[in-house]
């Protein structure tokens, strides 16, 4: 992950859009997690006890500035488990976006038996009933088309909205419910995907076995009741990806994960 620019080393311009449209702050904290698609990721805590959480990408930097774009026009078709876009600023070479604040804790615990797990099966759940946006989105069918047979790519077609990387840094936690969190890749694609790809996840982020991560995802209905030959077609899918996309000579980080979620569904 490159360096990332804290809310206080911002330009005086953000700044002052900042306060001028939600009042003067007095503080920030900056992120630990997610990705590299932000150049700056600060909670900012205003004067009146309000908060914002800002997501910040420079202009230059056009591959992020797409998908800030993209996460700004997926927001309001995103379930209510995902915090709400409250305003964008773009100036002085930055475009930010600023959500309203949720949650106390900043991932998700994936481990067997932590409480985390059913607030997230009930969030996937939420997500899975979300129905496609009138937007152009790339489909999991893309996504997967050259890791399967063509004769099995109709079982990778849907049109259910998905967030396609439910790892446990993509959620927000409180005591009663998970966030999701970092929209920057949404897809088309059946309503069983999120929980499919949450699977590898449990393996991954939470060392679970298959057989533990198979009892959770079981937990969210429309995976529950996906037809075992597409799960094993995206299974698959996923772990062909993961080779190929590892650096040469260097396995891919999910590669073993999603190995062991493909072979539990084969």
């Amino acid at each position: 992950m490159s360096e990332r620019t804290s809310w206080e080393q911002m330009p005086a311009a953000v700044h002052d859009a900042v306060t001028a449209r939600f009042g003067a702050f007095y503080t920030s904290h900056e992120a630990t997690g997610g990705g590299s698609d932000s150049d700056c990721t600060s909670w900012v805590y205003l004067n009146d006890g309000d908060a914002l959480f800002a997501k910040g990408v420079l202009l230059h930097h056009v591959d992020k500035l797409q998908r800030l774009d993209l996460e700004a026009a997926i927001n309001p078709w995103t379930p209510s488990c995902t915090p709400r876009l409250r305003g964008r600023i773009r100036t002085a070479g930055w475009d930010v976006l600023l959500f309203e604040v949720v949650g106390t804790r900043e991932w998700a615990v994936f481990e067997p038996d932590w409480p985390d797990l059913p607030l997230v099966a009930t969030a996937l759940d939420s997500l899975s009933r979300c129905a496609a946006p009138p937007l152009p989105l790339a489909t999991l069918r893309d996504r997967w088309e050259d890791f399967c047979e063509p004769s099995d790519q109709p079982l990778l077609t849907g049109g259910a909205l998905v967030h396609s990387d439910p790892a446990a840094t993509n959620f927000v936690m409180s005591d009663d419910q998970a966030y999701l969190v970092d929209w920057t890749n949404p897809l088309l694609g059946p309503a069983w995907a999120d929980a499919m790809l949450w699977g590898m996840r449990l393996i991954s982020d939470g060392g679970q076995t298959p057989e533990q991560a198979a009892e959770w995802t079981a937990k969210v209905p429309a995976f529950a009741t996906a037809p075992r030959e597409a799960v094993r077609v995206a299974t698959l899918a996923e772990a062909r990806m993961c080779d190929a996309f590892a650096d040469p000579g260097q396995p891919h980080p999910m590669a073993a994960a999603a190995h062991a979620w493909a072979a539990h569904w084969s």
